[in-house]
């Protein structure tokens, strides 16, 4: 069984992966490096993709049931 504060680590850890994937994307115009993605749809697509990867993940490792997940 895992612990709350492994839980919690874990859901931090991954979050916080896939706001700075956005982040290095350009997503965000104010922090981004380069003031922001020339092309947001373009970039979102491919950001969108990895955090899916990174949510499923995680609901793998928190061992949630498939049917509550998606």
């Amino acid at each position: 069984m895992l612990s709350y504060a492994d839980t919690s680590r874990e859901i931090c850890r991954v979050v916080v992966r896939m706001w700075v994937a956005g982040v290095c994307a350009g997503l965000d115009p104010l922090i981004s490096p380069d003031g922001g993605a020339e092309d947001p749809p373009a970039a979102a697509s491919h950001v969108v993709e990895g955090w899916c990867a990174e949510a499923d993940g995680l609901i793998a490792w928190l061992e949630v049931p498939t049917g509550l997940w998606r």
